[in-house]
């Protein structure tokens, strides 16, 4: 599987609010909000967002769906 510049841009976005998450384990406000479990949302959102992109949405198509087997017979059999 080839990796594109997207990847490596989503990917280096994950590593760095890691980092955030990280530094922010200590800090509360005053209600006791734990500012590290707030900075996974947007590391879970990138990596559903890479994860989705690498299956589906790369431009090697690497997943194919046709919901009729001939179709996709004729497409990936070369003895077809």
């Amino acid at each position: 599987m080839a990796v594109y510049g997207r990847h490596k841009l989503i990917t280096l976005l994950i590593i760095l609010l890691i980092f955030v998450a990280f530094a922010a384990w200590n800090n509360t406000d005053d209600n006791n909000t734990a500012w590290w479990a707030m900075w996974t949302v947007p590391i879970m959102f990138l990596s559903f967002w890479l994860l989705m992109d690498c299956m589906f949405v790369s431009d090697d198509k690497a997943f194919i769906f046709d919901h009729d087997y001939e179709n996709w017979r004729r497409r990936i059999d070369p003895m077809y």
